[in-house]
């Protein structure tokens, strides 16, 4: 399903976090990293958030807790603490990652915060998603074969609007259902489908559900 992107200006949060941070102990570290991180999170917001055209950050590896906390503890009041909130007040009834029926409790974060935690508190890089998806998305992004395992539903827009395909097979006493990508997507789109239901286990978690609809 694809998603307005979350309102608030994802560089003027940055510039926020920052200010916020200055009366305590790590305001010489955000004061420094001001900068390349407001170009990091634009260079995210260019290019889709694609893991494979968007880097990771060694030079921050040492400080990762750091971010993550603000996370963790995103207070109301907080600039970041009341965009959270936002996000997870949403009106959503299925997971847009999978399509289950049931409000998604949780956000994912689309690029992990374990690799990328520059992006924890990015409103573009929170995204609702069902337990059953976060359990099978974990901390991947893609690999050799493929850079980018996963549809972004605040940027990708396909050629057309259905992007899945259902084929009911007979003899429909006992039918076999199988779920892919659908025929008519460009190649680089088809792929990007197919990825994406695979590494999420979306044909073999709908099976069961078609079954039973059935």
């Amino acid at each position: 399903m694809r998603l307005l992107q979350p309102r608030t200006c994802c560089l003027t949060l940055v510039d926020d976090i920052v200010a916020e941070r200055q009366n305590g102990i790590h305001a010489a570290f955000f004061k420094g990293i001001a900068g390349e991180w407001r170009v990091r999170v634009k260079d995210y917001i260019d290019h889709g958030g694609s893991p494979e055209h968007v880097v990771s950050w060694p030079d921050i590896d040492a400080r990762k807790s750091t971010f993550h906390n603000l996370y963790a503890s995103a207070g109301r009041g907080s600039a970041h603490g009341d965009v959270i909130e936002a996000l997870r007040d949403h009106e959503l009834d299925l997971c847009p990652a999978c399509g289950e029926p049931g409000v998604p409790t949780t956000l994912d974060h689309s690029l992990p915060k374990g690799k990328y935690p520059h992006f924890s508190i990015v409103p573009v890089n929170l995204v609702p998603m069902c337990d059953a998806c976060q359990a099978k998305k974990l901390e991947k992004t893609g690999d050799a074969d493929h850079p980018r395992f996963f549809i972004h539903p605040y940027f990708d827009v396909f050629s057309i609007p259905r992007i899945v395909d259902l084929v009911i097979t007979p003899p429909f006493e006992t039918p076999t259902f199988v779920l892919r990508p659908h025929p008519d997507l460009q190649p680089a789109e088809w792929t990007l489908v197919d990825v994406h239901l695979r590494e999420l286990d979306i044909p073999t978690r709908y099976v069961s559900f078609f079954r039973s609809e059935y």
